[in-house]
Order: structure tokens, then C-alpha cells, then sequence
């Protein structure tokens, strides 16, 4: 055999070998996939099962109650009225004895984007029943919508967001 049979051997085997590792690491990867290994826990998990001893009744009330922890409810005007663009309106925003979280509360007017109402940190059981808002709007209708940001109440982490259409109305 030539030089030149040996130099293409030589090729053909280091592109068999680069083929056959790519083809070990992509196994390697289906494997782990599909026996768990490499994949992130979910954080709710907890090692263990539920009390094996426990009733249905009790299997279900201990999951209705891990369910309603992780769910908040929220209250707002959906149509607040102002008197003028400075005068207080009724906003009566609830953070609800039921939650568990602090919510923040965010008004911003849909065609802007601006930001026209802002809470601090609400406490379960708290409400804000009638206030201004922090920018003073002309008579008129304002499409708004507004963001409830829940709060982790030991953390402060953010454990997330809904919102609400409202529409606030300016009358002089």
C-alpha cells in the first residue's frame, strides 16, 4: 500500500472516531434523559410519601390545603371613579385574608404604558380603600391595567404575577 492509501486510512479512521464520540456523548445523554439522570427536581418535591396510614379524606385535604397555599386571590375596582385627576377615588384594593403572600400592587394605562397608581408591600388581610393616583390624569376614560406581583412574606421573593383590566375614569 501506498502513501497515499495509508494517509486516507488515517483520515477515514480519526473521522470514524470523531463520528463514534459524538455518537457516544449523544447515547449518553439519551440514557440520562430517559432514566432521570440529569434531569432538575421539581423544588415542591419532598422525599418520602404521603402518610400511608392517612384516608383518602385526609390525602385530599392535606392536598387542597398544599394547593391553596400556592394560589393567591386579589380584589380591585375594576372601574374607579375620580372626582379630579388629584382627588382620591375608590380603589379598594384587597389583598385577602386567604392569601398568603404580600402583593404589590401596579396601575399602568394601556396606550402609554405609563405607570399611574404604585402600593408598597401589602399584607394579607390589608386593603387600600380610596387613594389618588400618583399622576394627576385629565377628565377622561383610561384603559389600565393592573399587575398583582405576590411576594414570598419571609423571602420577599417574587412567586408571581396576575393582572387586571380596569378602566378609570376621570370626571372633571
Amino acid at each position: 500500500m501506498g502513501k497515499k492509501g495509508r494517509t486516507k486510512r488515517k483520515s477515514l479512521t480519526a473521522i470514524f472516531a470523531v463520528v463514534a464520540a459524538v455518537a457516544a456523548i449523544f447515547a449518553g445523554i439519551l440514557i440520562g434523559a430517559n432514566t432521570g439522570i440529569g434531569f432538575i427536581g421539581d423544588r415542591q418535591a419532598q422525599d418520602g410519601q404521603l402518610d400511608p396510614n392517612a384516608g383518602a379524606g385526609d390525602i385530599e385535604k392535606a392536598l387542597q390545603e398544599r394547593a391553596e397555599q400556592s394560589m393567591f386571590s386579589l380584589r380591585i375596582n375594576t372601574r374607579p371613579e375620580f372626582e379630579t385627576g388629584s382627588s382620591e377615588g375608590a380603589l379598594l384594593i384587597e389583598n385577602p385574608p386567604t392569601n398568603t403572600y404580600l402583593m404589590q400592587v401596579t396601575i399602568t394605562l394601556d396606550d402609554t404604558g405609563e405607570t399611574v397608581y404604585s402600593t408598597g408591600m401589602l399584607k394579607p388581610n390589608s386593603n387600600i380603600a380610596k387613594d389618588s393616583l400618583d399622576v394627576a390624569l385629565k377628565k377622561g376614560s383610561y384603559a389600565a391595567t393592573a399587575m398583582f406581583t405576590a411576594y414570598e412574606p419571609e423571602t420577599r421573593e417574587e412567586v408571581g404575577k396576575t393582572a387586571a383590566a380596569m378602566t378609570i375614569i376621570i370626571k372633571n
